[in-house]
């Protein structure tokens, strides 16, 4: 039985963090964006556009932050609430 469709990435999802309260949850996709998702509704509530692969997606201690970590090295901080890039900082080195 299927209980929810959530439709939007058209690439691979590579990774899914549910917040503390396990009411909103974050994917992370090939198609360069961690999106911002309800458990009750099957539309994104937020997109957060990374530029490359997103491969890691989490929620900080503070639900109202989260980080993404891309293909392109780079790990950002984003405020939820406007969907604001607080910071970037890069961290993996290619060889």
């Amino acid at each position: 039985m299927l209980l929810a469709e959530y439709k939007l990435h058209k690439k691979t999802v590579w990774d899914l963090h549910f917040n503390p309260s396990g009411y909103y949850f974050l994917s992370g996709s090939s198609d360069g964006f961690m999106t911002l998702w309800k458990t009750d509704a099957s539309t994104p509530q937020r997109l957060f556009f990374h530029k490359s692969d997103v491969y890691k997606v989490k929620f900080c201690h503070d639900p109202n932050y989260a980080v993404s970590a891309g293909e392109d090295g780079n790990i950002k901080l984003w405020q939820i609430i406007d969907g604001k890039l607080i910071k970037v900082n890069f961290i993996i080195s290619r060889l």
